[in-house]
């Protein structure tokens, strides 16, 4: 996911706790196929990239996931499979609300 490259963005899109986001990454890194580079401007935060060697593995599984997307939509026209996107945004939007882990703003209590 562009822009979202840092331990830390991992842990908060995909709802996962830092100590095994930690344990993969410094597996990955072991293993040749993630590099650390600093964040310009902040010497706290690193940014993960994937090298050369993640090459093959990221290309086999966006070709899994395209195979297997293609096999879930079957059969549903484009305005069906744009409901059902709707749909998913905002149920995603209610568990973060529901979480906790969205910072509620003026107006949004009902």
């Amino acid at each position: 996911n562009p822009g979202m490259d840092t331990a830390r963005d991992i842990c908060t899109y995909r709802h996962l706790k830092p100590a095994i986001v930690s344990f993969h990454v410094e597996k990955l890194a072991g293993e040749g196929y993630l590099e650390r580079q600093p964040v310009p401007g902040d010497r706290r935060k690193c940014r993960l990239v994937c090298t050369e060697k993640a090459g093959p593995v990221i290309r086999r599984g966006r070709a899994v996931q395209e195979t297997f997307s293609r096999q879930l939509t079957e059969g549903l026209t484009e305005e069906e499979l744009e409901t059902c996107f709707r749909c998913f945004a905002v149920f995603g939007e209610n568990m973060d609300r529901l979480s906790g882990s969205r910072k509620t703003t003026k107006g949004d209590a009902k």
